[in-house]
């Protein structure tokens, strides 16, 4: 249970810290929303892209709990592996940091 918590939370750490990067790199208003046509229709400032840091902290809390009563209601707190329901929450965490650097990325770098 350990390694599964420690994996979530470093990925948590990792999102934060590039949110701070981008956040040092990015211009003063950043895109908000992009229409379909390529437009952007809101903006707002730089501190605007630390919500998807913020969010992937919250889901990895939210997996991190349920890791927890799933193996307190299955007396597994003791088990030293990381089981397979916790490679799938560990597998979303990692596609989330990396959609979120995306979505990032492509906020400081619309024009």
């Amino acid at each position: 249970m350990k390694k599964a918590i420690l994996t979530l939370r470093l990925i948590s750490l990792t999102g934060l810290l590039v949110g701070v990067g981008f956040i040092l790199v990015a211009p003063q208003t950043v895109a908000l929303h992009i229409t379909a046509d390529n437009v952007v229709d809101s903006s707002g400032s730089r501190f605007m892209l630390l919500l998807e840091p913020l969010l992937l902290i919250i889901v990895n809390e939210v997996s991190i709990f349920s890791i927890k009563r799933y193996r307190r209601n299955f007396s597994l707190t003791e088990a030293p592996m990381i089981l397979v329901k916790e490679w799938y929450y560990i597998s979303a965490a990692i596609v989330l940091l990396i959609t979120f650097i995306f979505v990032m990325y492509q906020q400081i770098t619309w024009h």
